[in-house]
Formats: C-alpha cells, structure tokens, sequence
C-alpha cells in the first residue's frame, strides 16, 4: 500500500508539472504523512475539547456486497441507470375513514416510514373515488384517479402539517413522535400523488425534513443489505422489491393484514408476529415475554379469531 501511494505521488507531481501549476511540489500536501497525520488528530482533539464533536447521521451511497459507504467519484464510476418501480399506498388518518395517497420510488423502505410530505403552497384535494376517501394532489388527480372522483374539499398542503395517520406496517417501535404529515418545498407536482413517503435514514430529502421536525431515523436494514426485523427479516431488501414488481395484490394483501392487526391488543399483535412473521415457536415466545406457553397459546388462537372474522 505503501508503495503504491509513492507511486501515485510521483504520478501527480509528474501530471502537476506538465500542466504548469505552479505550486509548492518540495512539501506537498500528502495525506499519508506523518505530520498531517498528527495534525488532522491534534484538530479533532481541539473539536473535541470545545465540545463540537457530536454523533449524528450521513446519507451516503452505500453496497451492500462490500458492507462500506461509497465515495461519489465511486458511484460514478460504476453507476448505471435502471428502472425502479414506484408505488401508490394509502396511509389510512387516526379517527377518520379517510386516506392519504402516498407515492414512493423506494417501496422497500415502507417498513421505516415515520412521516409524509406534502408541498405546503400546493392545493390538496379530499375525494370519493371507487367507494373510499383519498387525499391527493389537485394537479396530480387525474393522472392518479382518472376521471372517478368527486371533489369533497380543497385545502394548501400547509393545512395537512401535523395531521396524524397510522403506522402503515406496525413492525417497529419508535423513541419519539412520529407518523404525520409534514411540509417541505422539495415535494414537486411532476410525478405521483403529491404526497411522499419519508424514511429519514434512506434519501437525504427525507433526513433534512425528519431533522426539521425531529423524527426518528429508523434503519431496519443490516451492512448486508438484508432486514433485520419484521415480515421480511433476512431477505435482501431489493429481493423484496423484484417480488412486488408490478404486482399491485401484494401490496394490497400488506394493507389488509396490517388492518386486522390493528384490531389486536399490543401483547397478541406481538405474538402473531413473533409466530407467523419471525417463525418463532410458542415456547420461544413465552420465555421472550415472559408468560406461560399456555397463555402464549389462548392469545395466540383469541388473535387469530379475531383476524378471521375481520377477513370474513
């Protein structure tokens, strides 16, 4: 390595001459000496001592075959074009029948929504379309809707800001306030609903905005690219995606379970999980709970009566 980094020396003076920069080549600025090391430590001791130092969150490219970040000259490097698929999901409001139409060009990344955007100077409107009530973008209806939809109400994106909704998939806790609409300008009109689902640790849009409003950064995702928690634990995330493509009953299955597991209490919700998601065995569950397996077997057949007369 050594080597090499001399050779790459040699190479840029050589490059630096050549094109006539005039610049000091007898002490260059070498990031593998010594002395720079020494004084790149010395500036973050002095950082530290003035208590600037804090731990926080970069969005970076990132592969999950290496498990590194990449630098941007990386990515260029190799960087392709390819089709992904977007899709439309609606995120039903606490205590109203009504639901937000939500538009995502990463649909992996739905298991760690915390928030969605809207554009606060743009006109929302609240429809009935095809027997439900949906909140969409005015400019955007129609290429979402098509012509099957009555106007109920039109509103400003800003009227939405902090209007709450349930957790779309009810697999992960958070630390704070989440699961609301927020507003920020980056939201266009050009594609989708209008209205964009906001996973603060996956885009750097979706991280500015969660620190404006303070949501929590939930990263479900392992280095290696694969989930660690929930219906899809151990698959890789992009996997998950190839198996939804174009395959809108798959997402529309998704929503309807998460209906009836809303209709569960907190304990039986995390047993229907823990046995039918984690593949987890009553016995395991009991000692992770803290119950008899017994009790683990009446919640569990409650839960799922009570999911069956939902479905029926």
């Amino acid at each position: 390595m050594q080597r090499k980094c001399l050779e790459n020396e040699e190479a840029f003076k050589k490059l630096t001459e050549e094109m006539g920069q005039f610049i000091d080549l007898e002490h260059p600025y070498v990031t593998y000496d010594n002395n720079y090391i020494e004084t790149e430590w010395w500036i973050l001791k002095k950082f530290f001592d003035a208590g600037l130092i804090y731990e926080g969150y970069k969005i970076l490219p990132y592969c999950p075959r290496c498990g590194t970040g990449l630098a941007s000259h990386e990515v260029a490097q190799g960087y392709n074009d390819i089709s992904v698929n977007t899709v439309t999901v609606p995120f039903k409001l606490k205590n109203e029948n009504t639901y937000l139409l939500v538009w995502t060009t990463t649909p992996w990344t739905l298991i760690a929504n915390v928030a969605v955007c809207v554009n606060p100077n743009e006109e929302y409107i609240k429809v009935n379309s095809k027997g439900y009530t949906f909140i969409v973008a005015k400019k955007l209806a129609e290429k979402v809707l098509g012509n099957d939809y009555d106007i109920i109400d039109t509103f400003k994106g800003k009227d939405l800001e902090y209007t709450e909704y349930e957790q779309l998939l009810p697999f992960i806790n958070v630390s704070k306030k989440a699961f609301f609409v927020v507003c920020d300008n980056y939201v266009t009109m050009e594609d989708g609903t209008g209205l964009v689902h906001i996973a603060p640790a996956f885009g750097q849009d979706d991280y500015e905005v969660g620190k404006k409003y303070d949501l929590p950064v939930i990263n479900p995702v392992g280095e290696d690219g694969k989930y660690l928690e929930g219906p899809w634990k151990n698959i890789f995330v992009m996997d998950q995606v190839k198996d939804t493509k174009n395959n809108d009953e798959n997402w529309a299955e998704t929503m309807t379970i998460n209906e009836a597991l809303k209709r569960l209490n907190d304990k039986e919700k995390n047993i229907i999980i823990r046995r039918y998601f984690d593949g987890k065995t009553q016995m395991e569950i009991a000692d992770e709970i803290g119950i008899s397996q017994a009790q683990v077997s009446r919640l569990e057949k409650n839960a799922l009566d009570q999911m069956k007369r939902y479905y029926k």
